[in-house]
């Protein structure tokens, strides 16, 4: 009878101890990937009267992200991103770096991201008039996944003609 009880009662212990670590487990799934919170919605950020000639744009490859810099002369004006999806299937990333004109010809602003995770092509166009104007980024992303736009200004603060501003664009490698 010892024996028995023994049993039935290891078994409830056993039981017990599932049902714990079941509960604990998908709380630790839930957690977001490397502490992203950043979504996949588009993100807008007001423009005001400025303008900035664009320099340079540059990729780089981190743990979490894959990571887009368009750096400019001038203040940044503003600026907004969404992730659109084309008949084909290919997922875009289109950012449009407002008030923004390219000192020289695009193509010298199309970063190679052989060997990105995230990244797949970047091109860079324009939009609006020779006065008026905004640089368009896109890039073409392997999935819909979270991303985030924001600016940093250089050692002059970026809010007057001739600092140095940048517009940073981060898209995780996964959700």
């Amino acid at each position: 009878m010892i024996v028995v009880l023994r049993r039935v009662i290891a078994s409830c212990f056993a039981v017990t101890l599932m049902l714990v670590a079941g509960l604990a487990a998908p709380a630790a799934a839930h957690q977001p990937y490397c502490g992203i919170h950043w979504g996949s919605q588009g993100k807008f950020v007001e423009p005001h009267e400025s303008s900035a000639t664009l320099t340079n744009v540059r990729v780089g490859r981190h743990a979490c992200y894959d990571r887009l810099v368009v750096d400019m002369v001038g203040a940044a004006s503003g600026y907004w991103g969404h992730i659109q999806e084309t008949d084909d299937g290919r997922i875009y990333l289109s950012i449009v770096a407002a008030g923004t004109v390219p000192t020289e010809n695009y193509e010298r602003f199309e970063p190679s991201v052989a060997g990105f995770r995230t990244f797949r092509d970047v091109r860079l166009g324009s939009t609006g008039t020779e006065d008026v104007g905004s640089s368009q980024i896109d890039v073409r992303l392997r999935a819909r996944l979270p991303f985030r736009v924001f600016t940093l200004s250089g050692a002059g603060g970026g809010s007057a003609p001739g600092t140095e501003a940048r517009l940073v664009v981060d898209v995780a490698h996964r959700w």
